[in-house]
């Protein structure tokens, strides 16, 4: 068993007046390490880093070095958009400014979320391809939310009014910029985008419907984009880590027990493969083609 070093309360960030911390796990030795940025759910409104107290050690157990965050979160009278999409970006670069002292490999980042987290790992992978210094080679994906137009639930609408402080009919181009499932057709242009997705959802979620990753997966697939699925016909929402108030979430509870060892073999070979770059696989053949 590798050895491992824990920090906690780490601060990486501002709020406005507040200081956003984190925890990180890392492997006491090693060179070349990939990284894991963990984002928890909670509807934008609760939630914290310590949802992934126990994915933390496992994962730096296995090699990875990793962070999970809190970020800034949304009340009945202020929203968290667009900040909160700055708190999990400042995250990633204040993780990428460790490489040297840590020994990470900026080219081997993935990111692991579940449900509003889910929504910002996929928007942050998406938003990152432009950062020529940064690969996020992996992104896990879990019960998310991916397309904020959908309509869904009373429940999942006033969620989302309360993140973007806006209905729908108030402002659909704002709907569309959160939206991860409208970025997917602009990767094909782009010359660093080369994130692999591993899709998780349950098929009884009567919170985040599962057409929302149903769809996802489908559009991710028409543009060629890298993506595998994990499905677990019999499971709702909260069981991915460790949810105040509800039984469950362990790593050794079902669906976990089967989904963990699916989500390690994932990151495994789009992190720890040899000859990473920050080329898009997909550009790079357009261009050969084109000669």
């Amino acid at each position: 068993m590798t050895d491992i070093l824990i920090e906690k309360n780490i601060v990486y960030s501002t709020a406005e007046k507040d200081l956003l911390t984190a925890d990180v796990y890392r492997p006491s030795k090693g060179e070349d390490l990939p990284a894991v940025l963990l984002i928890h759910g909670g509807a934008y409104q609760v939630g914290s880093k310590e949802m992934y107290s126990e994915w933390g050690p496992m994962l730096a157990e296995e090699g990875f070095v990793v962070m999970a965050i809190n970020y800034r979160l949304a009340t009945k009278n202020k929203p968290s958009w667009p900040g909160v999409v700055d708190d999990v970006y400042h995250a990633l670069n204040w993780l990428v400014s460790k490489a040297n002292e840590w020994n990470i490999n900026p080219l081997r980042i993935g990111i692991i979320g579940d449900s509003a987290g889910a929504h910002l790992g996929s928007l942050l992978a998406f938003k990152a391809a432009s950062h020529p210094s940064i690969r996020i080679g992996a992104c896990v994906g879990v019960y998310g939310l991916y397309n904020l137009k959908e309509e869904g639930s009373e429940r999942l609408n006033q969620i989302i009014k309360q993140l973007l402080g806006k209905a729908y009919g108030e402002d659909p181009n704002l709907y569309h910029d959160v939206s991860p499932i409208d970025y997917i057709d602009e990767m094909e242009f782009s010359p660093t985008f080369d994130t692999s997705f591993l899709v998780l959802w349950g098929g009884e979620d009567n919170i985040v419907p599962p057409s929302q990753s149903e769809n996802f997966v489908k559009r991710l697939q028409e543009n060629e984009i890298n993506v595998q699925t994990v499905v677990f016909p019999d499971q709702g929402h909260f069981w991915l880590n460790l949810t105040p108030g509800l039984k469950g979430g362990s790593l050794s509870d079902y669906p976990n027990i089967e989904a963990v060892p699916k989500i390690l073999k994932f990151l495994k070979e789009t992190l720890c493969l040899p000859q990473v770059s920050n080329y898009s696989k997909k550009h790079i053949r357009r261009l050969v083609h084109l000669q």
